[in-house]
């Protein structure tokens, strides 16, 4: 069977929660396969995944799960590896490379910051610092385009 690959991570990293769970109806157990100092956290891969919210949602609870013990190098959505064997392979074939940038990771940080605006206070704060603006609004307003207040 395929093996999905989620991230990639040193084998020292936490051990998961055991009712981890990644993609697949049902859901796969994620495991570690080790390599070295490296170590990737799989499943095995669903014969038919395609990128559906639930799927997508998985790949990103694990790699959110991971991340929240130490570093992590995610794998984009979809990484496949024919086996198990073949993930060890990759492992120790760019060991050094995985471990230069698993060092550039110790001790950040992932956040995810979203942000809303007042449509009305930006557009009025627009058009008080931009004079040339306001003149372009007031004339379409007088045209009878835009939005009369």
């Amino acid at each position: 069977m395929s093996t999905y690959v989620y991230g990639i991570t040193r084998d020292s990293h936490p051990p998961l929660p055991e009712e981890t769970v990644g993609v697949g109806d049902p859901p796969r157990p994620v495991r570690v396969v080790a390599a070295g100092p490296l170590a990737a956290l799989v499943s095995d891969a669903p014969p038919d995944l395609k990128p559906k919210r639930r799927e997508l949602l998985a790949h990103q609870n694990v790699l959110a799960e991971a991340s929240s013990a130490g570093p992590v190098l995610p794998m984009r959505f979809g990484g496949v590896s024919p086996d198990d064997d073949a993930v060890t392979t990759a492992l120790a074939a760019h060991e050094e490379h995985y471990l230069e940038r698993l060092r550039a990771l110790d001790g950040k940080a992932e956040y995810n910051v979203k942000a809303t605006h007042d449509e009305e206070a930006v557009l009025h704060r627009v058009l008080t610092d931009a004079p040339g603006l306001r003149e372009l609004h007031e004339a379409n307003k007088a045209a009878g385009g835009g939005s009369h207040e």
